[in-house]
């Protein structure tokens, strides 16, 4: 075929084909993108695709051998080849505002489709400083990836730490999926504790309505004593130190009388009472001084208490993850777990975690070269395997070591 005779504008041209044309944001749109041709094409791919601004996009996978179908337009044959299908979230509303406004719930946070929710508790008796994991899963189709996660409602004499997030997501003509969310929570204060029903709410487009599902209540029960964390966490403080301030710091009274001071005043008791009080002060000041320092201590032990408990926690999970070869889990588990542990043990913030701030602090403090390699190793063999197939022999290599290295660095 002559293909200087090629008019590209009545010749070649591509379509985008929506399964609708109005949506509620957040509601599942399907876009598909044909080329029609009436002249052969010979190893054609399709190179760039339409900027969707204003929607959440997920490409669902082609087969690799495209076949085409044949249509007639305009008295003219074409082959038409569907290159591509893209799933879109609409995140805002266009011009036509259509998105549901109706009763919505204040928990609502984005979620349009079909949903299921539930949520299990590891335990509901433990000791002080021992941590609690509280786990909810949403599973369904829908607006998966738009959706912001519940939170519970932990007493403030809890310790509650930034959710763990798993995505599975399966992007097909209904994108469905799960989003697995984990709590981890210390209490620091004994006595009995209610974590009051969680709710979630989605819009169901088959109902035209908001459905709300509410998790059970937990009850739990704390034993122990109170921790030194209680202090910074929610703000208590104990007797003790009530009595301590009480005893080293008094209020200064504004509207206190005046009094002449006699000539009999001087080489009195009195007199020498009062020369003496200044140095009375710098010992209460000094006391109180003492005092802080020992609870930022305290604090500082119980960081690094605490980091040890989190990261056997997480390496308890991804050990459930490695047992039923969830390689996405496992990876998940053991590179956030050692993460946290590094964090929290080292005082570093969580925005700051990276592979090279976790080797400079580690060697800031005198960690052996060969366990920093060992962190590092971890952390990369964990954020590789995911993208790339692995046996069970190395993820059970990847436990044995993060477990090691928290020992090892335990030890130091």
């Amino acid at each position: 075929m002559n293909t200087s005779n090629v008019d590209l504008k009545k010749d070649i041209y591509a379509k985008i084909i929506l399964n609708k044309n109005s949506a509620y944001v957040g509601e599942q749109i399907t876009a598909t993108i044909k080329v029609y041709t009436s002249v052969n094409l010979n190893g054609f791919e399709p190179t760039k695709v339409p900027n969707f601004n204003g929607f959440w996009s997920q490409n669902i996978k082609m087969p690799q051998q495209i076949t085409p179908t044949r249509e007639v337009i305009g008295g003219k044959p074409f082959l038409v080849f569907e290159v591509q299908k893209i799933i879109l979230f609409p995140n805002k509303a266009g011009t036509l505002e259509i998105s549901p406004t109706k009763n919505k719930p204040a928990d609502f946070s984005g979620a349009v489709g079909k949903f299921n929710f539930t949520t299990t508790i590891d335990k509901t008796t433990c000791k002080t400083d021992d941590a609690v994991t509280l786990k909810m899963n949403i599973e369904g189709s829908g607006s998966l990836p738009l959706m912001e996660a519940p939170v519970p409602n932990f007493s403030q004499d809890f310790e509650l730490y930034d959710p763990v997030i798993t995505d599975n997501f399966n992007a097909g003509e209904n994108f469905t999926g799960s989003k697995r969310v984990e709590y981890v929570a210390i209490p620091h204060m004994p006595g009995e504790f209610k974590i009051p029903p969680t709710s979630f709410s989605y819009f169901d487009i088959a109902k035209n309505d908001y459905v709300t599902i509410q998790s059970p209540e937990y009850v739990l029960t704390i034993t122990g004593k109170p921790s030194a964390a209680s202090k910074f966490v929610s703000g208590n403080m104990d007797k003790e130190d009530i009595k301590l301030i009480g005893k080293d710091i008094r209020f200064i009274h504004k509207n206190a009388a005046v009094e002449t001071v006699s000539a009999d005043f001087f080489n009195s008791g009195k007199h020498f009472a009062m020369m003496g009080f200044p140095f009375v002060l710098l010992l209460g000041l000094l006391l109180v001084r003492k005092r802080f320092q020992d609870l930022e201590s305290d604090a500082i032990y119980m960081g690094n208490k605490r980091a040890t408990k989190i990261a056997r926690a997480r390496l308890n999970n991804a050990k459930k993850f490695l047992d039923k070869n969830d390689k996405a889990g496992f990876y998940n588990e053991v590179v956030r777990g050692v993460n946290s542990y590094v964090g929290n043990k080292f005082q570093i913030d969580p925005s700051n975690i990276s592979r090279e701030n976790i080797a400079q602090t580690l060697a800031s403090r005198n960690i052996e070269s060969s366990t920093i390699d060992t962190v590092i190793q971890v952390i990369d063999n964990c954020e590789m395997s995911l993208f790339s197939p692995v046996s069970s022999d190395d993820m059970a290599k990847t436990y044995e070591d993060a477990v090691q290295l928290i020992t090892r660095i335990e030890a130091q």
